[in-house]
């Protein structure tokens, strides 16, 4: 029964002219990146919304120019350790602060060492 179906769509398949083929794997492609975009968008505006005071939640970034002020040349919420700490000093507003960080570290249990990203 499958087989004489595919046989079926594979002879109306060769009627279609290229134009059609082309058509439907460009909706096709279209559709796929729509509902990628969409999902990252969700991610997104989703950031932090699980904390009770969420509205209180700030993260800070760090935006470095080229010698012309329109041109950025790199952004990150990248900091010293030390900046940390010395916001909550400064700022009374700030309550609690957290950093947070990616590096390939080495960790050894004994004899056992393994290579981890630690987060």
């Amino acid at each position: 029964m499958i087989f004489k179906a595919f046989k079926q769509f594979f002879r109306r398949f060769k009627k279609i002219e290229f134009h059609v083929l082309i058509a439907i794997i460009g909706l096709t492609f279209t559709i796929a990146n729509s509902l990628i975009f969409y999902k990252y968008l969700q991610d997104e505006f989703s950031y932090d919304r699980f904390h009770k005071k969420n509205d209180r939640i700030y993260r800070v970034l760090r935006v470095t120019f080229e010698n012309d002020e329109n041109h950025i040349k790199y952004q990150g919420a990248e900091y010293p350790i030390p900046l940390g700490p010395a916001i909550s000093e400064y700022f009374s507003d700030v309550i609690y602060q957290s950093r947070f960080t990616e590096s390939n570290t080495m960790v050894s249990n004994n004899e056992s060492v393994f290579n981890e990203t630690v987060h």
